[in-house]
């Protein structure tokens, strides 16, 4: 997947990572809503619902900062954020399912 693209200086093949952030903006709010309407609203209490949903958005985008023309300043920070990501998330999604 790419799209011709150019910076005033080299034309070349990037991955529209706005394009597909917005995606998983999108995918991760609808998912949520779903949730949020098909459960009864006293069953998902104290916001665990918006961090499962931020948590998911957070390590979904780790992954797609990947594909920037932008270098990193660095590669730990996101394996890092990536890691609390995924922990936080599968932890709320557990407290979710199983109460």
């Amino acid at each position: 997947m790419g799209i011709r693209s150019s910076d005033r200086r080299l034309g070349t093949r990037r991955v529209p990572t706005q394009l597909l952030e917005a995606g998983l903006a999108f995918t991760v709010a609808g998912g949520t809503l779903s949730i949020l309407l098909s459960r009864n609203s006293a069953e998902v209490t104290g916001g665990l619902l918006c961090v499962a949903a931020l948590s998911g958005y957070t390590l979904c985008r780790q992954g797609l900062l990947r594909f920037r023309a932008e270098g990193r300043s660095t590669s730990v920070g996101s394996r890092v954020t990536g890691f609390v990501a995924g922990v936080v998330l599968l932890t709320a999604a557990v407290v979710l399912v199983f109460g």
